[in-house]
C-alpha cells in the first residue's frame, strides 16, 4: 500500500480531496500530458475570484488525487465544476472515461489497480478472487487527512467494502 502521509504538504489536513479513476491505464504520453494539464490547472484554479491552493497526484497512471483549499473559505460548486470539466475534457480527447462512484477500485493479485462494477466485485468475492487481504481504494473520501492517515488504500477486511460485500475475515490464500 502506498504511503500518503506527506501528500500535498502545502495543504492543511481539512482540505477537500477528490479521487478520480480512469477506466483504463493511461499511456505514458497521456499520463505525462495529464500531469502537465493538472499542473497548469492547479496554478490558475480560482473559485469566485479567490485562488485555490491545490495539489494533485497521478498514481499508477490511472488514479488522480486532487486536493484543494481556500484559506478561510470553501470552494464553490463552480470552482469544483472547473476541475471536473477539465478532467472530463481531457478524458474525451483520450478515449476513456472517469469511472462512476458506484464502481469498486482495488488492487488485483499483481498489485495493479482494477475497476469492477459492484456486481462484478461481488462475483470476485464469491469466487475467492477478492479476499480480506485484497487492497481496496476508497474513492468516496473527501478529506485530505483521511488520505494522509491511510484510509485511501486498505485491506478489504478493514474497510467498508468488507462489510458491504461480506468478505470473509480470513483469507483462504
Amino acid at each position: 500500500m502506498t504511503d500518503y502521509t506527506d501528500l500535498f504538504p502545502n495543504l492543511p489536513g481539512d482540505s477537500d480531496v477528490w479521487v478520480y479513476t480512469a477506466s483504463r491505464i493511461l499511456s505514458d504520453k497521456d499520463s505525462a500530458e495529464l500531469t502537465s494539464l493538472l499542473s497548469q490547472f492547479a496554478s490558475d484554479w480560482s473559485s469566485h475570484g479567490r485562488m485555490v491552493d491545490s495539489g494533485f497526484k497521478v498514481i499508477d497512471k490511472q488514479l488522480v488525487l486532487l486536493g484543494a483549499n481556500i484559506p478561510g473559505g470553501d470552494i464553490s460548486g463552480c470552482g469544483i465544476d472547473k476541475s471536473l470539466q477539465m478532467l472530463t475534457d481531457f478524458s474525451r480527447t483520450r478515449d476513456f472515461q472517469w469511472v462512476d462512484s458506484l464502481s469498486i477500485v482495488y488492487r488485483n493479485s499483481e498489485s495493479e489497480l482494477s475497476v469492477e462494477s459492484r456486481a462484478g466485485f461481488r462475483t470476485k468475492v464469491a469466487s475467492g478472487e477478492v479476499t480480506a487481504d485484497t487492497v481496496v481504494v476508497d474513492t468516496s473520501l473527501r478529506l485530505l487527512d483521511s488520505v494522509r492517515t491511510g484510509m485511501l488504500e486498505l485491506k478489504s477486511a478493514d474497510s467498508w467494502h468488507g462489510r458491504l460485500f461480506r468478505i470473509p475475515a480470513h483469507s483462504t490464500v
